[in-house]
């Protein structure tokens, strides 16, 4: 089967299967434009605003069958995989409804993470949820509990979970006596690795980090003042996936970081999960980004624009 064939069959499947769901809403398909390339998603648009249900790549579960040995994969029927889609969509909304009920927020038991996104590629999702913005780069989050059950954080269960905005960044890094910790920086690992062999030989100090990481960096000032004493000045930041980012030392030209870069996006990340292709640079001094390498770009202010 080709995937232009496994793509038809799958969102025919899925949508047959949404019919027959509990939740009211519609089965919605897109296209969107990731890294300059079209992909297709599917996701469920609940009346109830209150639920964000998270989408589904088409690609992403062809890819997952391609990589299944040929005998188990004879056996996989997409009219299967659609169900589960479905099964998972209604344990997710049953999940998320109930704790409205007793209005169990966020706790001790949960955790409020974040992802990146492009804003423009998510525009549609994004309406309904609470995020921020930073030039191209928006961020947005998710409530995992006790269950491992996980939903987008919309404003609807804000408003029901009494979930201020400010309380939003103190969640996603780890504060200890006031400073913020960089004990789950990964800082020697093969992502770090493969990029110092695509550097100069004096290439610095190179910093793979989370989503959590890189959100404070996008929006706190003592993150960032921070970082420049450990990156010793300017810095580069890449934006590669929804849960990576990267940071590469400011002495290094400019031709080299994006030839670096672009081979390490290409090479490591689907490209179906790219962010952005832009470089940001720091500056050390003024501990703000001088805007993207490319564009040119000047930011004046560092204030988040909160939806």
């Amino acid at each position: 089967m080709e995937y232009e064939e496994f793509e038809e069959q799958f969102i025919n499947h899925v949508k047959y299967m949404a019919g027959w769901s509990k939740i009211q809403g519609n089965c919605v398909v897109e296209t969107v434009m990731i890294a300059g390339e079209e992909n297709k998603r599917i996701r469920f648009q609940c009346i109830d605003q209150r639920v964000v249900l998270p989408e589904i790549y088409i690609t992403d579960i062809w890819k997952d069958i391609q990589s299944i040995q040929d005998d188990l994969k004879a056996k996989i029927r997409i009219s299967d995989t659609a169900y589960a889609i479905r099964r998972a969509w209604e344990e997710l909304y049953d999940t998320v409804i109930h704790r409205c009920a007793q209005k169990d927020g966020p706790g001790i038991s949960d955790q409020i993470k974040p992802l990146f996104t492009n804003r423009k590629v998510e525009n549609e999702i994004l309406k309904d949820l609470i995020w921020m913005q930073k030039e191209e780069i928006a961020v947005y989050f998710y409530v995992t509990n006790r269950k491992k059950k996980e939903c987008f954080l919309s404003k609807g269960l804000a408003d029901i979970w009494n979930v201020e905005e400010e309380m939003l960044l103190k969640s996603v890094f780890d504060k200890k006596e006031g400073d913020i910790s960089f004990e789950s920086w990964i800082e020697k690992n093969d992502l770090a690795n493969s990029i110092g062999r695509l550097l100069p030989e004096k290439h610095g100090k190179i910093r793979v980090g989370t989503a959590c990481q890189g959100t404070v960096l996008l929006f706190q000032e003592a993150y960032r003042k921070e970082l420049k004493e450990k990156m010793d000045g300017n810095f580069y930041v890449f934006f590669p996936s929804a849960e990576n980012c990267i940071w590469i030392s400011g002495t290094i030209p400019f031709p080299e970081v994006q030839k670096c870069f672009q081979k390490i996006i290409e090479q490591t990340f689907s490209r179906e999960s790219w962010v952005t292709d832009r470089i940001y640079l720091c500056d050390g001094k003024k501990l703000e980004f001088a805007g993207t390498l490319q564009d040119r770009q000047k930011v004046s202010s560092f204030k988040p624009k909160i939806r």
